[in-house]
């Protein structure tokens, strides 16, 4: 049912885009401007509902791992999509060689994970810097976010992870249960720690062959 619900929800608003779409041209010129204000913004809540669904999906439906990548390159993708996606905030990234050289067999499952950490971060405070870390600890990768925004108190932390649970106006809180879904499907952990001057630190983690490394990073014999 959850399903088919998302599945409507999607075809209802492509519906809506297209009708008022149609209606914006036929009216373009019989309205006045500030009446042809409207039409844009009924677009943008529909792609908004879109955008809600496939995070939904995100949420409770399967998602094939995509193919294996080293976690140099899948870094640089990430960073190329937040950009594309919040143009005005800041992205600081610093990844360790050892991180660099881990091999990801689900980088799909990471990106979905990652995503909801760095959106999260950037519309806790826009415009201001997000810091990313990768690095190697022990037998885990750990990827590190740190963002810029007002915090929230130690009784919410507790919370933060639960879908639908939320501190912010017209969120539904689902960006930090599907991270902390796709973290677990990772075979890792996610956890949050507040900033005594304001905001949130992020730590992922996720087992991974510290041999494996060790090998890539030895210079080959001549």
């Amino acid at each position: 049912m959850n399903r088919v619900l998302r599945h409507r929800l999607r075809n209802l608003a492509s519906g809506i885009k297209s009708t008022v779409a149609y209606l914006s041209q036929e009216l373009a010129g019989r309205l006045a401007p500030q009446e042809l204000e409207y039409f844009p913004l009924v677009l943008n809540e529909c792609d908004a509902l879109s955008d809600l669904t496939s995070r939904m999906s995100l949420l409770f439906d399967e998602l094939p791992p995509g193919s294996d990548m080293m976690a140099g390159d899948w870094l640089q993708e990430l960073s190329v999509r937040f950009h594309d996606r919040f143009p005005t905030s800041l992205l600081a990234v610093e990844a360790a060689a050892e991180f660099q050289a881990v091999a990801l067999s689900s980088p799909a499952w990471l990106s979905a994970a990652a995503m909801e950490l760095l959106t999260n971060a950037a519309e806790a405070a826009p415009a201001k810097l997000v810091r990313l870390k990768g690095l190697v600890d022990g037998g885990d990768a750990v990827l590190r976010l740190q963002d810029s925004g007002p915090g929230i108190r130690e009784e919410e932390l507790a919370q933060c992870f639960k879908p639908f649970y939320t501190t912010k106006v017209r969120h539904l809180g689902i960006g930090l249960g599907i991270a902390g879904r796709w973290a677990g499907r990772l075979k890792g952990q996610l956890k949050a720690e507040r900033q005594t001057a304001g905001g949130l630190i992020f730590d992922l983690r996720w087992p991974i062959d510290r041999s494996e490394i060790n090998h890539r990073l030895t210079p080959a014999a001549t």
